[in-house]
């Protein structure tokens, strides 16, 4: 596949071994996506797709654990066209990238047809004296100009089979809407982790996974510490120093 027209930076995600590249100009991974991540539901032998797949970086971790089929769902174009470049570089299974949203029914998105589902969403609602169409790429990463809490919830059990289970992380004071949202997809929460940057502050993030139309009882996981020794390790991969090309960096 050819690369990206753009200059590129070698990175690693949460295990040195794990590479991929990034664009420095665009959104890139952060502590947040190395968490979902790891708090993400076995995927061995099960159908995962992720909406908002950025540049494929949740993706190439969960490659390792030999899922049957990973899909993502990417509405920004070079975004999807990095992610396609880092699958088909470093990916061992099968995979298929798919540019568009998530919500558009022309989209090759059985219903039905995914064991799991995840997402790191915008955090944000779209402020008033922004529009959806003057957003930069990172600020369409951040912004609900495309997607919004309970759209997320609704199309990931749209995407989910009967018993199948939708992981996401989100900001801590979006939790009860996150649960309304949850409830009217009948997506029935199983699994809460709450993130924290120091053990003296406040709550940065939270985990949740949810069970589609499940009856089940919300298990509270230990807390996850964002401090300096725990972190989950995100950064430039140690065969390089500089940005630099795909093909300076091989």
């Amino acid at each position: 596949m050819n690369k990206p027209e753009t200059r590129l930076r070698l990175d690693y995600f949460i295990d040195p071994s794990l590479r991929l590249y990034q664009d420095p100009k665009a959104f890139c991974f952060n502590s947040d996506s190395a968490a979902l991540a790891l708090f993400a539901p076995s995927v061995k032998g099960k159908r995962v797709a992720e909406i908002g797949c950025n540049n494929g970086a949740i993706l190439l971790y969960l490659d390792q654990f030999s899922p049957a089929f990973l899909c993502g769902i990417e509405i920004q174009e070079q975004p999807a066209e990095l992610a396609k470049y880092n699958l088909s570089s470093f990916a061992h299974g099968d995979w298929q990238i798919i540019q568009g949203s998530v919500n558009n029914p022309d989209l090759d998105l059985s219903a039905g047809s995914f064991d799991v589902v995840l997402c790191n969403p915008p955090y944000f609602p779209l402020p008033p004296d922004k529009q959806a169409q003057t957003l930069t790429s990172k600020e369409r990463a951040r912004f609900e100009a495309d997607l919004n809490v309970e759209g997320m919830c609704l199309s990931a059990s749209r995407l989910l089979r009967s018993n199948g289970k939708f992981a996401c992380v989100h900001r801590p004071d979006r939790l009860s809407e996150l649960m309304d949202a949850l409830k009217k997809a009948k997506l029935c929460p199983s699994r809460l982790q709450i993130a924290y940057d120091a053990k003296s502050s406040a709550a940065s993030a939270i985990l949740l996974e949810a069970v589609k139309e499940g009856t089940c009882a919300m298990e509270i996981e230990p807390p996850k510490w964002y401090d300096r020794t725990s972190r989950p390790k995100t950064g430039l991969h140690p065969a390089v120093t500089e940005t630099q090309s795909p093909d300076e960096a091989e």
